[in-house]
C-alpha cells in the first residue's frame, strides 16, 4: 500500500494560536488542510493571510459552524479526493506536541491499515473535571470494543487511514460535534482496524480557547455511549469470537502474505498424477486443499470470495467439496497437459492463448521437475478446457 499523508487541522475561532501551529508544522513539508468550521471574521482574515504565507496550506470553509466532527469529516473527504492515503489530525489550539508528527508518520507508514492514536501524557495544566471525564469515557470505550489498547478515545491527535475512515463516514451517520472522535474510534474497532499508540505530550494553554460545552457535550457523549453499548450487545458474539479465537484484524492484504507449502510438495502431487493417474491425484488433493483452507487464515479469503460468487447449486458443503478436485488442474499445468482443467457447467474456457499457455506450462514444469514428460502442444488437449 502506498503511503501519502497530509496534515488536517479543524479550526473554529482559534485565530490566536493557528499561525504558531502552522509554523511548527510547515517544517515537515507536508500539505496542510485547514477546515474552517464557520469561524468569525477575525479568524477568517488570519486564515486568508496564512494561505498566502504558506503555499502548502489548503483552506476549506464550511458555510456555518457544524462542529468538530463535521470539519474533520469534510477534511477527510477532501484529502481522499486529493489522492492522500492518510490524514494526521491535529488541533489548532496548540495542545498537541508537533514534535511527535514524525513518530506518527513513521508508525503509520509501517502499519498503513492501522489507526495510529495519540496517548496523552498530561501535565498539571489539565482541568481535573476533564481528566476524570476522560477516565469515564475510557471505561466505556473498553466495554464497547472489548479492547483496552486505546487509553484515551478523546485525543484528537491521530493518524487516520482514509480509505477505511471515509468508507465508514459514507456508510454510517457519525456525530458532528465533540463526540465524533470517540464514535469513529469505536466503529473502526468494530470494523477490525488495528490500533497503534504513540505517547505524546498534551497541554492546556492558559490562554487557550476550548469549545467543549460541559453540559451539552457531556449529554451528547452520554447518549452516544448508550447507543454504542447497545450496538456492542448486538455485535457481542462477533467481538467475543475475535477475543477467544484470536482472529487477526485487518492486517496485510492476502496478496502480500508469504506463500505456504514447498516445491517438494508440488513434486509429490505431480508424481502421484504421473504414475497413478488423475483420479488418485484428485483424491490426494482433498486433504491437502482442506488443510490449507482451514488453516490459511487470511490467505483463505480469495477462495471464500470465489466461492461466494458461485451459483446457488454450487454452494453448501457438497458444493464446496466439489470445488476441491478442480485444483487438480495444477497437475495438468505442471505436466504440460494444461487443457484438462475442470470448469463448471457453461463456464468459458478463458485463460491464455495456446502459445502463451505452452510457454507458461514449460516454465512451471521446469521449476517443479516435470520436464521429463513430453511438452503439451496445441491440439493435443481434451476435455472442458479445449481452446
Amino acid at each position: 500500500m502506498n503511503f501519502a499523508a497530509c496534515l488536517l487541522i479543524p479550526i473554529y475561532n482559534h485565530w490566536r494560536s493557528i499561525r504558531a501551529t502552522v509554523e511548527r508544522l510547515d517544517q515537515y513539508a507536508l500539505p496542510i488542510l485547514v477546515i474552517d468550521d464557520g469561524s468569525d471574521e477575525t479568524t477568517r482574515q488570519v486564515l486568508a493571510t496564512l494561505t498566502t504565507d504558506f503555499p502548502r496550506l489548503r483552506l476549506f470553509r464550511l458555510p456555518q459552524n457544524g462542529g468538530k466532527g463535521a470539519a474533520v469529516k469534510r477534511g477527510m473527504r477532501e484529502a481522499l479526493a486529493a489522492g492522500f492515503t492518510h490524514a494526521l489530525q491535529i488541533d489548532a489550539d496548540g495542545q498537541h506536541d508537533t514534535n511527535d508528527v514524525p513518530r506518527f508518520l513513521e508508525l503509520g507508514a509501517a502499519n498503513p491499515s492501522a489507526l495510529i492514536c495519540g496517548r496523552p501524557i498530561y501535565d498539571d495544566s489539565i482541568p481535573k473535571s476533564r481528566l476524570y471525564g476522560r477516565y469515564v469515557t475510557h471505561f466505556w470505550v473498553c466495554v464497547e470494543t472489548l479492547n483496552v489498547s486505546v487509553t484515551d478515545a478523546m485525543c484528537g491527535f491521530r493518524l487516520y487511514p482514509l480509505a477505511a475512515s471515509c468508507a465508514l463516514i459514507s456508510r454510517v451517520q457519525l456525530p458532528s460535534r465533540m463526540d465524533f472522535d470517540i464514535e469513529i474510534l469505536v466503529r473502526l474497532a468494530w470494523a477490525s482496524l488495528q490500533f497503534k499508540v504513540v505517547d505524546t505530550r498534551v497541554i492546556y494553554p492558559e490562554d487557550g480557547v476550548s469549545h467543549f460545552d460541559m453540559l451539552r457535550d457531556n449529554l451528547r457523549i452520554s447518549m452516544m455511549h448508550t447507543r454504542l453499548s447497545c450496538g456492542m450487545l448486538l455485535r457481542l458474539p462477533l467481538l467475543l469470537s475475535r477475543k477467544m479465537f484470536g482472529r487477526p484484524v485487518l492486517r496485510d492484504h492476502w496478496s502480500r502474505l508469504a506463500e505456504r507449502g514447498s516445491v517438494l510438495g508440488l513434486k509429490s502431487v505431480f508424481a502421484c498424477y504421473r504414475f497413478f493417474g488423475e483420479r488418485t491425484a484428485r483424491w490426494l488433493l482433498y486433504p491437502i486443499v482442506g488443510y490449507f483452507f482451514l488453516t490459511g487464515g487470511n490467505s483463505a479469503r480469495p477462495h471464500l470470495i470465489i466461492y461466494a460468487g458461485a451459483p446457488p447449486e454450487g454452494r453448501g458443503c457438497a458444493g464446496l467439496a466439489r470445488q476441491f478436485p478442480a485444483h487438480a488442474g495444477l497437475c495438468r499445468v505442471g505436466t504440460g497437459q494444461t487443457g484438462g482443467v475442470a470448469r463448471g457447467p457453461g463456464q468459458p474456457s478463458g485463460g491464455l492463448p495456446g502459445p502463451a499457455r505452452v510457454a507458461q506450462g514449460d516454465r512451471f514444469r521446469a521449476r517443479c521437475g516435470a520436464d521429463r514428460l513430453p511438452p503439451w502442444q496445441p491440439g493435443n488437449d481434451s476435455g472442458a478446457g479445449r481452446q
